[in-house]
C-alpha cells in the first residue's frame, strides 16, 4: 500500500462501501483489520500536509522545462562527440553522439529515451569531445510539449582523454 493511500485510509476519506469496492477491483487498499489499526491524523492541515509530503516524497512531481533558444543554439553548434555511460552491473557502453556547448558552458544533447540524468551526474559517466573528457555536476531534460528532446549538462571537470579524440 502506497504511502498516500495509507494517509487516505488513516483519515477516514474514504467510506467502508468505497472501500469495498476498490477491493473487489483489485486497488492495494489493505485489508478491514489493517485498516483499523490505523490512527487517524487530528486535523485537516496535517491531513494536507502528510498528503503533500508524500507526493513529493515518491516523486510524483515531474517538472518539464522547455528552453526555445536550445534548439537553434544546438544545431549552429552540433559536433560529435562520444557519451561512455557507466552503469553499476551492466557494462560501459558508449554512444555516438552529435553534441552542441552553448554559451553558458553547459553541453546539450539530444535525448529523447528513458531518463539518464543520474546516470550523467554520478562523477564515472563522461562525454568525450575534442579529446577530452567531460564529467558534468548537472543534468535537466527539455521537452518541447511533451516531447522530451535533450539532456542540458553542466560540467563539473575536464580531463585529458587517453584514448584519443
Amino acid at each position: 500500500m502506497s504511502q498516500i493511500t495509507e494517509i487516505i485510509l488513516k483519515a477516514g476519506i474514504l467510506s467502508p462501501e468505497a472501500l469495498r469496492e476498490m477491493r473487489r477491483w483489485g486497488l492495494p487498499v489493505g485489508e478491514a483489520e489493517e485498516l483499523k489499526e490505523l490512527e487517524a491524523p487530528p486535523t485537516p492541515e496535517s491531513i494536507s500536509r502528510s498528503i503533500a509530503d508524500a507526493i513529493e516524497s515518491e516523486g510524483y512531481i515531474l517538472t518539464r522545462e522547455t528552453d526555445l533558444e536550445a534548439i537553434p543554439q544546438y544545431l549552429q553548434g552540433m559536433q560529435p562527440g562520444v557519451l561512455h555511460v557507466v552503469l553499476d552491473d551492466q557494462g560501459e557502453p558508449e554512444f555516438e553522439v552529435q553534441v552542441a556547448q552553448v554559451s553558458s558552458g553547459d553541453w546539450i544533447l539530444p535525448w529523447h529515451s528513458d531518463s539518464i540524468t543520474d546516470l550523467l551526474i554520478n562523477g564515472q559517466t563522461y562525454l568525450r569531445v575534442k579529446g577530452e573528457r567531460i564529467f558534468f555536476s548537472q543534468a535537466r531534460e527539455l521537452f518541447y510539449g511533451a516531447r522530451k528532446a535533450f539532456v542540458v549538462c553542466t560540467p563539473a571537470t575536464q580531463e585529458p582523454d587517453r584514448a584519443g579524440p
